[in-house]
């Protein structure tokens, strides 16, 4: 019995081959720049480690090169098989983890063969592996984040994705999708149901997919879901899995844990595992640890600039140093959060005769709570405390009597509780923190609901390397005064 190749099935295989080749070649120039700025970390950071010891150590010899080689190889292994390229919708806070872990596999393998095969390391060289390990973790997460957003700014980097879904549900996803272009995904097209809808047969419909994804170069499909029939987007995903060999799922209801929730076979039918983090001890004590810890850490560099601000505060106006403001923190318990004073002794009259005067800006008052041109900041220091956040410097002393965190929800009065209606009791779970996704995510550019959903993902998909990932965004948000007015 012979088959016969119809040229259907030709057709077929030449996209299928030309699909292949544009996938590699996206693929490549995704991946290639990041390995190179995961080299370039490494070797700066061997390099600055030696500089550092020579102060230390007189003979160092040959070290540098003798350790760098096999620790690239090392590392290049280890990256690869351990996922540090596969970034695609990858959160930064998850990158920073992997990346943590698969740094500390790296120059533990090699510290381990220096003492198992090498009988000739010497301690130099030892200590140079140690010192590597140490700053590799403070300097290798930077670089990976410096180097994603500026490799997101390229047309040429990431994967070209397709949307299709509902068009209300599917244009959201796409608006995500670019406004967050670090994820290393590029939608290049837009395949509503309304339009695929006017193929009335299964082979117009096949057709129009398979032109789709062909000429737009797809390497990933992500299919918008509404709340429909179950049957009916399982046929979908059915459908879509033979046009592309990824797809991304992505529901109608965004509010789901999405950082750490996995997928769970229960008897063939599919289970999310959401961790409640929050409700953990252990991680709420390390949590705690990591606040005090940096406060102390930073503390010889904080004291003085915190003494500066006193004295410019009291030098440029009359009243105290200090604002307090009774906030509602964990648990629904009020305390209150301290301040630089930056606004003059007669502020609230200031503010009502300015919105009488610009009547226009009162709904803007209302709304936000925030004026770009606010008349009761104090000329000059309370302009540039506020710009760089230096006016929440007193809350470390919150943060160390417990009422606060570094990291977490912005701290609310009693009037905003209305506001934040199903998400407050989210809110009451955690301790407000100085910075948190809002003030990283646009701050005052922000709507005030949108600032609610980053404080509810916030809750929802707490862990250490979310902080973590938010206090090194928080220093990039402060230096550039983004947000900030």
């Amino acid at each position: 019995m012979s088959i016969v190749v119809t040229p259907q099935d030709q057709d077929f295989e030449l996209r299928a081959s030309r699909r292949s080749r544009s996938e590699f070649l996206q693929t490549l120039l995704t991946v290639v720049p990041m390995m190179l700025a995961d080299g370039v970390s490494i070797v700066i950071t061997m390099a600055f480690a030696q500089v550092l010891l020579a102060l230390v150590f007189t003979d160092v010899h040959y070290a540098l090169t003798r350790q760098l080689l096999p620790l690239l190889a090392i590392a290049a292994v280890t990256y690869t098989i351990g996922g540090a390229y596969r970034i695609c919708g990858l959160h930064p806070s998850q990158e920073l983890r992997r990346i943590t872990l698969l740094d500390n596999t790296a120059l533990l393998l090699l510290l381990l063969a220096n003492l198992l095969f090498s009988e000739s390391s010497t301690p130099y060289e030892l200590s140079l592996v140690c010192l590597t390990l140490v700053l590799l973790n403070l300097i290798h997460p930077g670089v990976r984040l410096v180097s994603r957003t500026l490799l997101s700014t390229q047309p040429w980097w990431g994967w070209s994705v397709v949307v299709v879904g509902h068009r209300e549900h599917a244009q959201r996803v796409l608006k995500h999708i670019q406004k967050n272009a670090e994820l290393a995904m590029r939608p290049v097209k837009l395949l509503t149901s309304e339009e695929f809808s006017t193929a009335s047969t299964t082979p117009e419909k096949e057709q129009l997919a398979r032109d789709t994804v062909a000429q737009s170069h797809a390497s990933i499909v992500v299919m918008a879901v509404e709340n429909a029939d179950p049957t009916s987007y399982c046929s979908d995903i059915d459908f879509w899995s033979t046009q592309s060999k990824d797809v991304i799922i992505v529901p109608a209801n965004f509010q789901w844990p999405t950082l750490w929730t996995e997928a769970r076979d229960i008897g063939g039918i599919m289970g999310l595992h959401a961790r409640a983090k929050l409700l953990s001890h252990w991680r709420l004590l390390s949590k705690r640890i990591l606040d005090i810890g940096l406060i102390l850490l930073f503390s010889p560099v904080l004291l003085p600039i915190f003494l500066l601000i006193a004295a410019l505060v009291r030098l440029n106006s009359a009243g105290p140093i200090f604002f307090g403001h009774k906030r509602i923190g964990r648990s629904g318990r009020t305390f209150t959060a301290w301040k630089f004073r930056s606004m003059v002794p007669n502020a609230n009259e200031a503010l009502e005769k300015y919105l009488n005067d610009h009547p226009e800006l009162r709904v803007e008052w209302e709304r936000d709570h925030k004026l770009k041109d606010d008349p009761r900041i104090i000329p000059g220091i309370g302009n540039i405390i506020r710009k760089f956040s230096l006016d929440e410097l007193p809350q470390l002393w919150n943060v160390l009597r417990g009422d606060m965190s570094l990291v977490g929800p912005r701290p609310i009065v009693d009037s905003e509780i209305e506001k934040y209606c199903d998400v407050f009791p989210l809110y009451l779970k955690v301790t407000p923190g100085i910075t948190g996704l809002w003030q990283v995510s646009g701050r005052n550019n922000t709507t005030y609901q949108e600032r609610i959903t980053l404080d509810a993902f916030y809750v929802r998909n707490w862990s250490p390397w979310l902080d973590l990932y938010i206090l090194a965004r928080t220093i990039k948000t402060v230096l550039l005064r983004e947000g900030a007015y």
